[in-house]
C-alpha cells in the first residue's frame, strides 16, 4: 500500500509540473503516459488482490484498471487549472491503454506461474 501511495504523489507531482519543451516529443509523452499508467495499473492490482473483501479480490483486476484510469482522469482535470498545462483528451486515451496493458501485463504473469 506504502508503494501505491508514493507511486501516486510522485504522478501527481510530474502531472503538475511544467514541462518546458514536452510539445517537441508529441509520441515520448504518449509513451510516458502509457508507462506510468500502465505501472499505475499494476500497483493497484497488487493492493488490491490483498484485501480481505473476496469480491474485491475477484474484481481486483477490473478496478485496477478503473482507478488507474480514474486517477489519470483526475490528473488530466487538475492539469486544467495550472498554467503550462492543459486538460488532453488524447492522454487520457493513452492513460486508459497504459492501464489496460498493465492489466494484460499481470495476467501474463499469472498464467506463467
Amino acid at each position: 500500500m506504502r508503494t501505491l501511495i508514493i507511486w501516486l504523489a510522485v504522478v501527481f507531482v510530474l502531472s503538475v509540473y511544467p514541462f518546458e519543451g514536452a510539445e517537441r516529443f508529441p509520441l515520448a509523452d504518449k509513451l510516458f503516459h502509457f508507462m506510468i499508467y500502465g505501472i499505475t495499473s499494476v500497483l493497484f492490482y497488487t493492493v488490491l488482490k490483498e484485501n480481505r473483501s473476496l469480491s474485491v479480490r475477484k474484481k481486483a483486476l477490473l478496478l485496477s484498471v478503473v482507478f488507474s484510469a480514474g486517477y489519470g482522469l483526475l490528473m488530466e482535470i487538475v492539469q486544467a487549472f495550472i498554467p503550462a498545462r492543459d486538460f488532453s483528451v488524447w492522454d487520457e486515451v493513452t492513460n486508459i491503454l497504459g492501464a489496460v496493458s498493465g492489466a494484460i501485463f499481470v495476467i501474463s504473469q499469472r498464467r506463467k506461474r
